[in-house]
Order: C-alpha cells, then structure tokens, then sequence
C-alpha cells in the first residue's frame, strides 16, 4: 500500500467509526421498548396534563409532547428525532467550540473540522442510553448545556448578545430537562463567567431576556402559569423525596458510589496504542509514518471489535451494558494529560488561545452538571454526556502550527473519541434478555402510533393487551395505573391514561407511602375506575395505595390479559385487570 492511500485509510477510521454509532443507533430506532424507565417517560410525554395532580420533578414532558403529537405519536420517528436534535445541536457545538480556535489565530483546516464534529455528533447520542431512547429529561437537559457551552464560546468571541441569548435560553431548557442540573449549572458558570471576565451589561441583559422568552414560551405550551408550574415540580419534589432513594447530598453530588469497572477492564486497551503511537510515533521518517499511522487505527478498530465482543461478558452480572460506560472516563484523562503537557511546555507548540482555559474547564466539568441529582453512580453517568469532553479533546489537540506530528495527534485522538464511542454503544444495545435490541428475533408490534421491534413475548403481550383495550372499550381518558414496579411498558401499551405519578415504585424503602400520596391526587371516582396492571406473584406490595383494604382484585376485577413478563431482575406473572361494578361502592365513592 502506497503512503497517500495508507494515510488516507487511517484517516477514514475515526469517521468510518463515528458513521458505525450513527447507524446502530438508526438500526435500534425502531427496536425495543424498556418496559420500565422509558416507557414510563413514555407515558408522561403522550398525556403530560395528567401528571398535574400529583406533579414530578422535570418538565420535560410538556414540550416533547408536541414533537410526539408531530410524529403521529410513532415511538421510532419520536427517537429519531429526537437522535437528529441533539446530533445537529452537538455539530453546532463543536463547531462554535473550534471557532474559539479560529478568534485567537489558529486556522481551522476543513477536513479536520469536519472530522472533530463528525465525531462529537456521533459521542452525542450516547445520551439515549440506560434503556430510554426516546427525548427524555437527560437529552433535553443535554441539549440545554450544549446551547450553554455555544453561548460561553461566543461570549468569549466577543458576540455578547448572541452569547447571552444561547446563555438564557439553555440555561431554562437545562432546567425543563433536569432542574438539579440546570441549579449546578448555574454554580458553574458564575465561576467561569467570572473568571474569564465575562461579565458585561449586553451580555447580562441578553442572558435575562432570552431566558425569560423561552420560560414563556414552554410555560404557554405546558399550559401552565408560573405558579402551577413551580407547585408541580414542589408536589412531584416531594413525592420523589417520600421514596427514600436518595441517601443524601453527598450521592446527589457524586462523590459516592463511584464504579470504575469499565475504565479498568477496559480502558488500557485503548489507552496502550495511544502512548504507543505518542511514544514513537514521531520518529518514524514519512513512509514509516504513514504505515505507523495505519496500524494505530486498525489497532483501535481490533480493539473496538474486541471490547464490543467481550464487554457483556468481562463486566457485569446483570448484562445490562451500563458497567462499561465509565470506560469514557478515558476522554478527559487525555485531555488532562494534553493541558499537563503544554502547561510544561509554555511557549512552544502548542499553546492556549485567549479564553481556551476558562472553556476547557467549562466543558470538563459539563458531564458532571449533567448528573447531579441522578441516583446512580456518577461515573455512569457522567459518560452519557461524554460529547463535552469529546469536544475537548478535539479542542486540545487541534492542529496549532500544521506540523504532521500534531495533525497525527489530533486524528489519534479522535480516533479514540469515535472507538470508545462505539464500544459503549454497541455495548449497551446487545446487553439484555437475550441480545438486547439488536437481536434478530424481535417480532413487529403496534406500540403508540406505530410499530416497534419487540421481543417475542413482549409481541405477544402487546397484542394480548390491546385486544383486552378493545374488548374491555378502554379509551384515552380510562385511567390506567401499574402497581408493579415494572410494568409501565405495559400500561402505556394498554392505553388510557396515569393517575398519580406516571410510574410508581415497588421496590424502594417507602414506595407504598409515596404511591398512596401519588394516588390520592386522584379522585375516588378515578381510582375506582381505573385499569391495572398487578403481578400475583410479587404479593401486596404496593397494592393497598390503591385498594385500601376495601376492594379485591380476586373478588372485584376482571382478567383482561395474563401473560409472561421477563426481565434482567426477574420473570413474573403479568395481569392487566378491569374493574367490575361493584369497586366504585366498596371504596365508598
């Protein structure tokens, strides 16, 4: 192989890698339905107004809502767009970003832009993980602080304005997505905007009324005023507190229950061709080079493949992929390293723009903004947002001087980006029961407006389910409530609508108080007329929330559909029962 053809081959890798992600993600699009976390968003996204009694804690569910509506209430045409949005926003992303670049000197090579945002938009969507693929309160609030970090890069260009209106406007999407986070962040950008002597009457002014337009705007969509809307967050805050999920401020920080299996397994394989090529790399005369450079991505590529293969199998008893997420911790250990390394070597090749330290450290931090307040480790969660530190990475190692030892380091680097990208996700999508949503077993099945992959029990059910909708004459406005935990999938198959809170929790150290408080939001005439979804097997649980010790489910409702449900935790008995005449007196409305 001739050196322009091997060069152009090691070139291709880092996109080729970043087109894999983008398509396994459109494969998945229209596969699969997590009976439990997303499709509880589900329900909340496809009638949002129901979840006024009894409130939540994010809003998010009032503006996807019209999106939903937009799309024929079709679940894949809602994740794909869904995938497009928060792509095309972490485009813009990096290519304000490297703007920054451009302002203080650098010149910004086309093909080396195009790779940096190929790959950045590619890292994006690894938000849609964790089991919820459709736009939920993590891709919003994504979303959000991606607007955040353009208005920080344009503000320090000197565009106070347009700075300040990105500023505002995703500072409230921020919070529309995930107030905890939308509430860090605005910790953090005092310290940035502070430090980097921002600050400026423009900026402030137009900061203030583009958050101000965009809270009118999703408020009159939500049909809310601002007194209702701070009562639903208050009342869904303090249902959420009533769980007794949350041991306390120290895991809502993240500086508890820290899980590093990936980074360990995982993270030396891709590290190791990195120091490798790093180490010798520059010492190779230009054919060498070229063929130096060849190896590293076919290096990368057979460990992606390998890490792809193994990763369900090293990692994890439960096999739902999400230990191998903290393998993205690799990201910002590189980017470290880099701003180590030029911090030594101050005055050469290499040096910061104007503003560059204030917004590398804006973006490093960015993943963590994302997580506060999330109930799982950090260092799981903080991977789903990894696109701010793919972005600073592309930053940090973009070719200064045109020399071929930095234009090779920056290709290295994204080539990392793209691999460590496509192992998390492909990672995540074969885990489960069994072979994840990429099996090719799955069976067509009307779910919402549309059709979706499912697996073929989960086929069955549906089907099941909505022949006991027609039968039973359920409707939009019949009330629907799962008392299982884990059967969400299943109420939002059946139709209808939620009482209370959209998903109510069985297993936690005080679900059954905070499902009775969720549930007498609701009227008794409700209540009592409301379908349900129950599980035999899993004993009372938190059946008295609704019952009371006043009606029967043996005795007062109707089997409309038992089938099978398995899952990663467990395989149960599943039935969706109607209520018979004789509830409405016995709970004595």
């Amino acid at each position: 192989m001739g050196v322009r053809a091997a060069m152009a081959a090691a070139r291709a890798v880092p996109l080729a890698l970043s087109s894999c992600v983008a398509l396994v993600m459109a494969f998945v699009a229209n596969r699969g339905l997590d009976p439990v976390d997303e499709s509880y968003l589900l329900r909340m996204v496809d009638n949002p107004q129901a979840t006024r009694p009894a409130g939540d804690v994010y809003l998010f569910a009032f503006v996807v809502h019209p999106l939903y509506e937009l799309v024929g209430r079709d679940v894949a045409a809602l994740r794909l767009a869904g995938f497009a949005i928060v792509a095309v926003a972490a485009a813009v992303l990096c290519r304000e970003s490297l703007a920054l670049l451009a302002a203080g000197g650098v010149v910004l090579r086309r093909s080396h832009v195009v790779l940096a945002v190929a790959v950045a938009a590619a890292a994006s969507l690894f938000v849609f993980s964790f089991d919820v693929a459709v736009p939920a309160y993590r891709s919003v609030a994504l979303v959000g602080l991606m607007a955040v970090a353009v208005g920080v890069a344009r503000a320090l260009r000197g565009h106070a304005v347009v700075g300040g209106a990105c500023l505002g406007s995703g500072g409230w999407v921020t919070f529309v997505g995930k107030p905890t986070s939308a509430a860090a962040l605005v910790v953090v950008l005092l310290v940035v905007v502070a430090g980097a002597r921002l600050v400026s009457r423009r900026l402030v002014a137009a900061t203030v009324v583009s958050g101000l337009v965009a809270a009118v705007l999703t408020l009159a969509v939500a049909q809310l005023s601002p007194a209702a809307a701070l009562d639903y967050l208050s009342r869904g805050a303090d249902g959420s507190s009533r769980l007794g999920n949350h041991s306390g401020v120290a895991m809502m920080l993240g500086l508890t229950n820290l899980r590093l299996e990936g980074l360990v397994v995982l993270g030396p394989l891709f590290v190791l061709p990195l120091v490798v090529a790093r180490a010798w790399g520059a010492q190779a005369g230009r054919r060498r080079h070229a063929a130096f450079e060849l190896g590293y991505a076919a290096a990368m590529v057979a460990v992606t493949v390998a890490a792809c293969l193994l990763a369900g199998r090293w990692l994890g008893g439960m096999g739902l992929g999400w230990q191998v997420f903290s393998v993205g911790l690799v990201v910002p250990v590189v980017v470290a390293v880099h701003l180590a390394h030029r911090a030594r070597s101050r005055g050469l090749v290499g040096r910061a723009v104007p503003g560059e330290a204030a917004y590398l450290g804006l973006l490093l931090v960015l993943p963590w903004v994302s997580a506060v307040g999330s109930n799982v480790s950090f260092t799981v969660g903080m991977p789903l947002t990894a696109v701010f530190w793919v972005v600073a990475l592309a930053v940090v190692t973009f070719p200064r001087e045109g020399a071929a030892a930095d234009r090779a380091g920056f290709r290295r680097a994204m080539t990392l980006a793209a691999a460590l990208t496509l192992t998390m996700t492909v990672a995540e999508q074969t885990n489960g029961l069994p072979g994840g949503d990429l099996s090719a077993t799955l069976r067509p099945a009307q779910v919402g407006g549309g059709t979706l992959l499912l697996r073929p029990d989960d086929a069955t059910a549906a089907q099941l389910i909505h022949d006991a909708a027609r039968r039973g004459g359920l409707g939009p406005d019949t009330p629907v409530v799962d008392l299982t935990g884990v059967g969400a999938g299943y109420a939002f198959l059946a139709g209808g609508r939620p009482i209370g809170r959209a998903h109510l929790y069985a297993d936690l150290p005080d679900s059954l108080a905070a499902a009775r408080v969720s549930l007498d939001s609701a009227s008794c005439g409700e209540r009592a007329r409301a379908w349900v979804v129950t599980a035999p097997s899993m004993g009372t649980g938190i059946t008295p929330a609704l019952t009371r010790g006043r009606v029967s489910f043996a005795d007062d409702y109707e089997v409309m559909a038992r089938f099978t449900s398995r899952q990663a935790r467990g395989t149960w008995e599943i039935q969706l029962l109607r209520p018979t005449s004789s509830v409405p007196q016995r709970m004595g409305c």
